[in-house]
């Protein structure tokens, strides 16, 4: 708490110093509006290097006095204008602009960047935990301290940050709310659902039972409470299901690996088939998620094929993405590295974040594992492969056990589903 105290005490001081130059820039007569036949220029930026939400001044000429006509750009990230003289603007460090940060300034349709030095941007690293009781299970409501989970397995997050997730053991749907501090039960099926489809305002989400017999609407302005919408009409189990561009639609992923589709206007036993081709899975669990980024579908073979699928947003083209040990392959096991070289043990939830890039939960590695959508790279982001266990702190020196939900809020930081853990973990990265 004392540290808590000294770092409030810093910021605050840091701001009325800021502040404080700014209104003396102002007094004397630097504040003047910006000047078209005049360029903009930068002359230097401080401090050097920073983390998310340092407190950043440009000092130049000819910005203005107007902080609704200036950008601030550290490369392709803009950044929050908190106050502008017509000598300096006043910033904070966006999240994850980049190792190396190239400072550029818009003021309306004058732009200039800084090619002297470059802004070093320092990443912040932590997982924690959110909700839930290690090692202790349990099926209590109530508020975050005092709410136990039994196992925690597919997890969606809503427009207000509410957590939803459903239980493997109980077949609950529990809705976990931050900012009221509070853990309440939804609705018990007598079927357990599976991964949840939310709309893109996530205001709704759809879920199908492990049997595909009904599909659930839930609703935000029904108070989440469970409609009948559909059946697959399919013989067969569905462990995911996602919504694409078209918001009439919702895909299925069933355990032989065919991607199926619902139409919601007419959803009772109309599902049709999407994919083009199954793969010989027979019984294998999976997921499904989809790139608005790239627009297309990723699809996960879990435990038969250890691997990562993309499917076109149209259906037509269904390949190897990632895992296997290459692209005939269906080994598991643990190696970072190239997508068709890499090898996962038992891939299950899968979030893709803002950027595009792909977060894969291992149930038998216990690790997060990330694919970056540009260069095709899997890399270890949290966790220890093959090893359980309950630690948080450092990334890359935590422990969990049996990860298996993903799903990314609006400000990108990754919730975990720790089944084994019977809680709920934050991977913060910014």
């Amino acid at each position: 708490m004392g540290n808590l105290k000294k770092t409030y005490l810093f910021y605050g001081m840091a701001l009325l110093l800021c502040a404080g130059w700014l209104f003396s820039c102002s007094d004397e007569g630097t504040s003047t509006s910006y000047d078209p036949s005049l360029p903009v220029t930068i002359e230097n930026f401080s401090p050097d290097s920073g983390r998310i939400r340092t407190q950043f001044i440009i000092e130049g000429s000819n910005f203005g006095n107007d902080a609704s006509k200036v950008k601030v750009w550290f490369n392709e990230k803009e950044a929050l204008v908190l106050n502008v003289v017509n000598n300096a603007i006043y910033t904070i460090v966006p999240k994850q602009p980049g190792d190396s940060c190239t400072i550029s300034v818009v003021v309306e349709n004058d732009s200039v960047a800084f090619d002297k030095k470059k802004f070093v941007y320092h990443i912040t690293e932590s997982v924690s935990t959110v909700v839930g009781k290690a090692l202790e299970a349990g099926s209590t409501d109530g508020s975050l301290t005092d709410a136990t989970f039994q196992s925690p397995r597919w997890i969606a997050i809503d427009w207000e940050d509410n957590i939803i997730y459903s239980d493997e053991y109980t077949r609950a749907v529990r809705l976990i709310s931050l900012n009221s501090n509070e853990v309440i039960t939804l609705f018990t099926p007598s079927v357990i659902l599976q991964n949840f489809a939310f709309t893109e305002d996530r205001r709704e989400f759809y879920a199908t039972v492990d049997n595909g017999s009904v599909i659930y609407r839930f609703a935000a302005d029904n108070l989440w409470v469970p409609e009948e919408v559909g059946t697959m009409g399919i013989n067969g189990y569905f462990h995911g299901m996602a919504m694409g561009k078209d918001p009439r639609y919702l895909y299925a992923r069933q355990n032989v690996g065919v991607v199926w589709q619902v139409d919601l206007e007419n959803g009772w036993g109309d599902a049709t088939r999407f994919s083009p081709e199954a793969y010989n899975e027979d019984g294998g669990q999976g997921n499904i998620a989809y790139s608005p980024v790239e627009d297309c579908f990723y699809v996960v073979s879990g435990n038969r094929k250890h691997s990562i699928f993309r499917l076109s947003a149209d259906g037509t083209t269904y390949e190897k993405y990632a895992g296997g040990g290459g692209i005939d392959g269906s080994s598991s096991g643990y190696r970072d590295g190239p997508a068709d070289q890499a090898l996962f043990n038992f891939p299950q939830g899968i979030a893709i974040n803002s950027e595009g890039d792909i977060f894969i939960a291992e149930k038998n590695n216990h690790t997060i594992r990330k694919i970056d959508h540009r260069t095709k790279i899997v890399s270890t982001v949290a966790g220890q492969a093959g090893v359980s266990g309950y630690e948080d702190g450092d990334p890359l020196e935590a422990l969990f056990n049996t990860p298996i939900g993903l799903a990314f809020d609006k400000e990108d930081f990754l919730y975990i589903a720790d089944q084994g853990n019977h809680c709920i973990r934050k991977l913060s990265i910014e």
